[in-house]
């Protein structure tokens, strides 16, 4: 049977777990139906919270995450940052603290700013995503008192009901992304945090110790070196597992220590161009496919549905 304390220990799980136990469910009937999932860990987890208690749950532990009580002193020096710029840019430092390997990434796109939110390595569960974007979005609407409007992005595709709950409170969601973001005008940058206190600010930063940026994991490399290849032209494994310097045959132990396969992360360097290929409709159906290493349309519309779950042509009206 898995044990739920160490799954449990970022401000993400503890969240989740509070949600389970404010719902009712017990301790006992949680660690039996954990008992039935293949694997221990954070996807069990959130597996068989979506089981119990619906789609929903990550709006319910997103609503939760977003008070600072939830991450402790990386939480309140956020919130006594002097306005929402100023406490995004803490927000990036404290990352490690609140999300782990998780990356954070702001960006300004014209007049947006564009909040990304991704896991290092596997794919999160759809609930937890949802819960880490509007925890983000729920976290400058409580800390600036200002209900401003936004875009949500995700990865999967939301269940009907999460969408409508996600939409009343950011009021635009878009699923099939080829991230996790939060996208605002960049006007609201300037909206003061109602607890500012540079003091406290000060205070809480030296109860966080120090924490160098983690090295990148062998996924991740594995990931960026397929990218690379995939630019040149080469897709084979041979070719990525010499880029990192070691055989095919080790860089799949390797990978499949890590719950990934050699293959699996090829076509996810692939599947992540022609996304990317295909938010610009100058481009054609055929030049994406030959570009991400497919031959022809029909191998790449496979391929699309299998990883992302609708047609790269449903993919792109979906985005208009």
């Amino acid at each position: 049977m898995h044990a739920v304390a160490p799954v449990a220990a970022a401000p993400l799980d503890r969240a989740l777990l509070d949600v389970l136990v404010n719902a009712g469910v017990r301790d006992a009937h949680l660690q039996q139906e954990l008992g039935r999932r293949p694997g221990p860990g954070r996807r069990a987890l959130w597996a068989t919270a979506t089981d119990l208690l619906g789609q929903g749950v990550g709006v319910d532990v997103g609503t939760r995450l977003a008070d600072p009580a939830w991450v402790g002193p990386a939480g309140y020096a956020v919130r006594a940052s002097a306005t929402l710029a100023d406490g995004l840019a803490r927000l990036q430092s404290v990352c490690p603290f609140i999300l782990g390997r998780a990356q954070l990434a702001v960006r300004r796109d014209g007049d947006q700013v564009v909040l990304a939110l991704n896991p290092a390595g596997r794919p999160w569960p759809g609930a937890a995503a949802e819960a880490l974007v509007l925890a983000t979005l729920g976290a400058g609407h409580l800390m600036t008192g200002v209900q401003f409007p936004a875009t949500l992005s995700f990865q999967h595709w939301p269940s009907t009901g999460s969408r409508q709950r996600l939409a009343s409170i950011a009021g635009d969601v878009r699923a099939g992304a080829a991230g996790n973001a939060v996208t605002f005008a960049a006007s609201w940058l300037e909206l003061p945090f109602v607890h500012a206190d540079p003091g406290l600010v000060r205070c809480f930063e030296q109860l966080l110790p120090q924490v160098p940026a983690p090295a990148p994991t062998l996924l991740e490399a594995a990931r960026a070196a397929a990218r690379t290849n995939l630019a040149r032209g080469v897709t084979d494994a041979d070719s990525l597992a010499r880029a990192l310097g070691m055989s095919a045959r080790h860089l799949q132990r390797r990978l499949a220590a890590h719950g990934a396969r050699l293959g699996a992360t090829i076509e996810h360097a692939r599947i992540a161009l022609a996304r990317e290929l295909l938010d610009d409709p100058r481009h054609a159906l055929a030049e994406i496919a030959e570009r991400a290493g497919y031959a022809d349309e029909r191998a790449l519309r496979r391929a699309f549905v299998r990883v992302v779950g609708v047609t790269p042509s449903a993919y792109r009206r979906a985005r208009r």
